[in-house]
């Protein structure tokens, strides 16, 4: 992108205190306002130096306020905030710049940074801006940090469409600094992004409306239109100066690493692989992207009907948008980790709840049984520990140096089913309202991922879709704001990740069955179309072997792991119990995050295998679907044991074996997906 080329005029004399104290006094960079047009001010521009420069209120989070002294409002009082800066090897500056004119309404809202410089006290950068409302007109920062508390600091701006303002703080402060920013106080840079999803007639043919899914089976629920604000993707991306991650949610039913031949390289690995391409410091394998699995979401898997192959490529395009503006977009940044809640049972819950409920058993765990066993669970379908589920809201939290909110990461393990089957509006059910709710309260980009939810539903408030979803996200927006308030520093600056393709023996003859025949089943009735789109190629489905992925990340001493559907909660209390994230030697469950339906859907992961039987009885006797829904016995232990695997290979302190079950897959090969082939 190329941004305005400004010829910037500096005061070669007096200082700008004394400038502004005189009545006549101006800013050198005024002098040719009003007679020469901004535009024809572009000249060669001059190399980016290292440096940063921010500017806001006294009180973290507010914008100043200055009095316009020079321009094209004089008289006036406008608002600013910015926190800019440049580092040696980065491709441009990062940063973001908010000024509003009280007087004239005008709003500005920078899309990029593209030139920085710093001499001194004095720092000057250019960019593009949204300027009411108006997308693409450059702009000139000019500021000047004058000492503290900030009254006598400058600023000023000048747009391309002819506007300018300059003056003299009246609240607030910028300060400027010299040389490499960041250090070892602030080692991370983060960068967040959202863009939509809802479906149009350009991009979901003929009608712009796509077939939902979650409920029952077949092409039977249509959608009728866009409930709020609909779908979106969100990327939320970490740099720490030597490797980046980004971790990114999309709302949706659940999506693919890889589709079938004729859909196009549209999955969750093609989506990475074409951002690596567009910034190569991002590597494919270090980006997750996961599912809300909403089930007022658009089926990208196509159980329930699909969605043409315009709209799966709509979001790949905006998928790969959201994280190269993420990326883009960094700034230096405080990380910080928190959690309220913890794991409970789930008939003890105002949350959540069990589908699988041991209510024979102990009523609630104790430190010397976890599991509930004391007595036996003798119900049909009950499990030991099936009770348990996880009722954490986990945060991470990113802050500017002034204390504004760049991105929340919110991560809940409740499946996204608030709504029921007859809805028919586009929706991303629970997680959606509560990214609202929690950006309206901080700022920000808010991206919230659904965690180990199998087995695991909401407990539903009563009222029509739109109160139940109201009243829902309310409480959980809460929790996250709880936690928020409570969150503590991310310690370390390591910042890495790990993928990993593992092989399973699909054991599910009807699913099999399904993956192969549902495409036939458009031809005889809605309620049999199916036409499961995943690849059925190497090395995704040899036969009856299923090749997917599991990831885990790292940020400090925060653990991320990416599952490849749907998890039972004793998948998450596995890695919990061999991993230590935080402390090590402390179980710290605010360190461990964990996301469900990413870069894959095999649908529900249950572990222990042990328990496979009981859920099989489950559906013979209530119709529940996580026996319908499960490749294979052993997948839930084995993503458990991968995860574990790659946590430690990422430094954290553990046991690979802590369950004997992993000695299953000790000797595994460590493939790498984001390398292979593309489908």
């Amino acid at each position: 992108m190329h941004g305005p080329r400004f010829l910037f005029v500096r005061p070669a004399t007096a200082p700008a205190r004394e400038a502004a104290a005189s009545s006549g006094a101006l800013l050198v960079l005024f002098a040719m306002l009003g007679a020469v047009p901004v535009a024809a001010q572009l000249s060669d521009l001059v190399a980016s130096t290292p440096g940063q420069a921010t500017g806001g209120g006294q009180v973290a989070g507010e914008l100043a306020e200055m009095s316009i002294l020079r321009g094209t409002s004089a008289g006036g009082r406008a608002s600013f905030g910015f926190d800019v800066q440049f580092a040696s090897g980065d491709a441009a500056p990062s940063g973001h710049l908010t000024f509003l004119d009280h007087g004239t309404d005008k709003t500005v809202e920078s899309t990029s940074i593209d030139t920085f410089t710093v001499t001194g006290d004095r720092a000057t950068f250019t960019g593009r801006a949204t300027v009411n409302g108006v997308a693409g007109i450059g702009f000139l920062v000019e500021v000047q940090d004058l000492g503290e508390p900030g009254s006598a600091d400058t600023f000023s701006i000048v747009l391309d469409d002819g506007y300018s303002a300059g003056g003299v703080l009246v609240n607030g402060n910028v300060q400027v600094h010299e040389g490499e920013p960041g250090g070892e106080a602030r080692p991370f840079r983060v960068g967040a992004a959202k863009r939509t999803l809802n479906p149009t007639v350009a991009v979901a043919p003929p009608d712009g409306q796509v077939y939902l899914g979650g409920y029952g089976l077949g092409a039977v629920r249509r959608s009728t239109g866009v409930l709020g604000s609909g779908a979106w993707v969100r990327a939320f991306v970490v740099d720490n100066g030597a490797q980046a991650v980004a971790l990114v949610e999309s709302d949706n039913q659940g999506a693919f690493a890889a589709y079938e031949l004729g859909r196009g390289a549209v999955g969750a690995i093609d989506i990475a692989r074409a951002v690596e391409a567009l910034r190569p410091a991002l590597a494919a394998d270090h980006i997750v992207i996961a599912s809300d699995h909403s089930h007022a979401g658009q089926d990208l898997i196509g159980v329930w009907g699909g969605v043409p192959n315009e709209y799966l490529a709509y979001v790949k395009a905006q998928t790969v948008a959201a994280i190269i503006e993420a990326y883009d977009e960094r700034e230096p940044a405080d990380l910080r980790v928190g959690s309220v809640g913890g794991i409970v049972a789930g008939d003890r819950t105002s949350i959540l709840n069990s589908q699988f409920d041991d209510s024979s058993c102990t009523a609630d765990p104790t430190p010397t049984d976890p599991g509930h066993t004391r007595q036996p669970c003798t119900e049909p379908g009950d499990f030991p520990n099936w009770d348990l589920v996880d009722a954490s809201v986990r945060v991470l939290h990113a802050t500017r140096p002034d204390g504004s909110t760049i991105a929340t990461l919110v991560n809940f393990a409740a499946h996204s089913t608030v709504m029921g089957s007859g809805n028919r509006l586009v929706s991303a059910d629970w997680p959606g309202p509560t990214a609202d709710k929690v950006e309206a309260a901080l700022g920000g980009t808010a991206v919230v991922m659904p965690a180990a939810n199998g087995r695991t539903q909401p407990d539903r408030p009563a009222g029509t879709d739109v109160e139940k979803l109201d009243a829902y996200s309310t409480t959980i927006s809460r929790l996250a704001l709880e936690a928020v308030a409570s969150a503590a520093p991310v310690a370390g600056s390591r910042v890495g990740a790990r993928k990993r393709l593992i092989f399973e023996a699909a054991d599910n003859a009807a699913l099999l069955g399904l993956l192969y025949a549902g495409q036939a089943g458009c031809f005889v009735t809605p309620n049999l179309c199916a036409p499961i789109m995943r690849a059925k190629t190497p090395p995704w489905l040899t036969g009856n072997v299923i090749g997917t992925v599991v990831s885990a990340f790292r940020v400090g001493d925060v653990l991320f792991t990416g599952t490849p559907g749907e998890p039972y909660p004793q998948v998450a209390f596995g890695i919990q119990d061999a991993v230590d994230a935080g402390a090590p030697g402390v179980a710290d469950i605010s360190h461990h995050f964990l996301f469900s339906l990413a870069d894959d859907q095999l649908g529900y992961l249950i572990a222990p295998a042990e328990g496979v039987p009981a859920a099989a009885e489950q559906t013979a006797l209530t119709g529940n679907d996580n026996f319908l829904f499960n490749v294979a016995a052993t997948i839930g232990d084995h993503v458990m044991c991968t995860a574990i695997n790659l946590a430690l290979d990422l430094g954290f302190p553990g046991d690979a074996l802590h369950d004997p079950r992993c000695v299953t897959w000790a000797g595994e090969p460590d493939l790498d997906p984001a390398t292979l082939t593309p489908n």
